[in-house]
């Protein structure tokens, strides 16, 4: 990555550092020295990106001394860097990514939600089956021999055996 000469009024750059932004100015890195005191020979720029599907999360920079053999590979860049003289320097960046799990938290508790119900509702079943003769047993036991639970209760029956005439209410009073 080249860099410029600042406008330092002729004197000499003692100290250069550099920010680096990412998607349009949300992400940033902190200030960076490339060039100046505490510098040791040309700076390698390592720069991990975290980002989970298509999104940029965050970014981490530190400066690392360029490693041999990146030295040798580049030895006109590394030229160039030690001339006080020579502009634009070049400064190396390696690029690592990060990805993290890109989980959607309503899909996930949507398919939680779901998958509890489900079970709750297969458990219950199940439990209902295997007490379903106990029921039946005491319902028959409390309501009478004649009680079949799917069948509902039984009809009164009259004299002949029929069931009983429906005489529907007239109205007024209940007492003759």
């Amino acid at each position: 990555m080249p860099i410029n000469k600042p406008g330092t009024n002729g004197q000499e750059v003692t100290d250069y550092r550099i920010q680096l932004s990412f998607d349009g100015d949300r992400v940033l890195t902190p200030w960076l020295a490339v060039l100046g005191k505490n510098v040791e020979g040309m700076p390698l720029l390592e720069v991990q990106l975290r980002r989970a599907g298509d999104e940029l999360k965050g970014v981490k920079a530190w400066v690392l001394p360029l490693p041999d053999e990146l030295l040798l590979g580049h030895a006109t860049l590394y030229e160039e860097y030690k001339n006080t003289t020579h502009w634009p320097k070049h400064v190396l960046v390696h690029y690592r990514f990060h990805d993290e799990g890109d989980v959607d938290f309503h899909s996930g508790l949507y398919v939680l939600l779901t998958t509890g119900l489900l079970l709750f509702v297969l458990l219950s079943f199940n439990t209902l089956a295997g007490v379903q003769s106990k029921v039946a047993q005491f319902l028959k036991d409390v309501v009478g021999s004649e009680y079949d639970p799917l069948m509902g209760p039984p009809l009164q029956e009259g004299a002949a055996g029929q069931p009983a005439p429906y005489i529907p209410f007239k109205g007024g009073s209940h007492v003759e």
